[in-house]
C-alpha cells in the first residue's frame, strides 16, 4: 500500500510552453487558482480588448480551455496511481487443535511480487497517456485561441459592415428627401421619387440584416471569451487588419505541418500508451497462471 502528493503544476506549464511556442501566449499555470484568473480578468475587460487580449481573456476564462487544462491533472493523478503498489492481502486463520492444547489463531500479509513486475509497464503507458494528454489539452487551447482571433475579427468586420450599412441609410434618406423637393419644385416625376423611396427600403433592410450579424458575431466571441455580459458592451479596440499576401511554398507548410501539429504528436504518443499497456495485459495474464 503507498500514498503520494499529487502536483500537475509543471504539467500545467508543460502545456503552457506548448501553447506560447504555438501562439506566443501560455494559459494558466494553475486551472486550479481561481483568484489569479479573476484579478487578470477584471484588469483586461477594463478598457478596450485588442484581438490579442481576447485570446488571452479567453484561455484565462473559457470553461473549456479549465476543464482541459485540469484534465491534465487528473492524467497525472494516473502517473502517481500506477506506480504505487496495489493494496496487499491479509488472511486469517482459527485452527481447532487436534491432539490438545490451546486453539491456534494465525495472521497472514501477503504482497504479490506480479505487481511489482507490473510497476514499470504500468507507469509507462500512465506518463504516455500523459503526455498525449498534455499535447490534446495544448491543442485545445491552440484551437480556443485560434478560434477567439477569427471570432474577433468576424465581430470587427460585422461592425463595421452594420455601420457602413447605417450611413447607407442615411444616405438614401436624404436622397428621398431631395428627391421629394424637387417633386415639389416640378423637376422630377413620381417615378423618380418611387426609386428613391426603394432605395431607402432596401438600405433600411440591409442594415436590419447587418444589425443582426453583429449581434451574433459579438455572441460569439462573448462565449468564447466565457462572458456573461451583453455582447455589445464588449469594446473592440483594433481596426481591421489589411490583407496578408503569403510567400511560403505549400510544401513548406505540410513539412512544418507535420512536424509542429500538437494533435499529430499526440496521435504518436497515444499508440506508444497503447503499445505500453499491452505489455502490461501480457503480464496480468501471466499474473494469472
Amino acid at each position: 500500500m503507498g500514498c503520494a502528493t499529487v502536483s500537475a503544476r509543471r504539467d500545467y506549464q508543460r502545456a503552457g510552453s506548448e501553447v506560447e511556442r504555438a501562439i506566443g501566449q501560455a494559459p494558466l499555470e494553475n486551472p486550479e487558482d481561481q483568484a489569479i484568473a479573476d484579478a487578470a480578468i477584471a484588469e483586461l475587460i477594463t478598457d478596450g480588448l485588442t484581438a490579442d487580449e481576447a485570446v488571452k481573456l479567453a484561455l484565462l476564462n473559457n470553461p473549456r480551455a479549465r476543464a482541459v487544462l485540469l484534465q491534465v491533472g487528473m492524467a497525472r493523478a494516473d502517473v502517481v496511481q500506477a506506480g504505487l503498489w496495489s493494496n496487499p492481502t491479509m488472511g486469517f486463520s482459527f485452527n481447532l487443535p487436534t491432539g490438545g492444547g490451546s486453539n491456534q489463531f494465525g495472521m497472514r500479509l501477503a504482497q504479490s511480487i506480479a505487481d511489482l513486475w507490473m510497476i514499470p509497464s504500468r507507469s509507462r503507458a500512465a506518463n504516455q497517456d500523459l503526455e498525449r494528454m498534455t499535447l490534446s489539452a495544448a491543442q485545445e487551447l491552440v484551437s480556443l485561441a485560434v478560434d477567439t482571433k477569427v471570432a474577433y475579427f468576424n465581430a470587427l468586420a460585422a461592425d463595421s459592415a452594420f455601420s457602413i450599412a447605417q450611413d447607407n441609410v442615411s444616405l438614401t434618406e436624404e436622397l428621398l428627401r431631395i428627391t421629394n423637393a424637387r417633386l415639389e419644385a416640378g423637376t422630377v416625376g413620381s417615378l423618380d421619387v418611387n426609386l428613391a423611396r426603394g432605395q431607402a427600403l432596401r438600405a433600411k433592410v440591409e442594415a436590419r440584416s447587418a444589425q443582426l450579424e453583429s449581434a451574433s458575431s459579438r455572441r460569439t466571441l462573448a462565449a468564447l471569451l466565457g462572458l456573461t455580459t451583453s455582447a455589445q458592451q464588449i469594446p473592440l479596440s483594433e481596426t481591421l487588419p489589411k490583407p496578408m499576401e503569403s510567400e511560403l511554398p505549400v510544401d513548406r507548410y505540410v513539412a512544418t505541418a507535420l512536424d509542429s501539429r500538437l494533435d499529430a504528436r499526440a496521435a504518436r504518443e497515444a499508440v506508444e500508451a497503447a503499445a505500453a499497456r499491452f505489455v502490461l495485459q501480457n503480464l496480468e495474464k501471466l499474473k494469472e497462471k
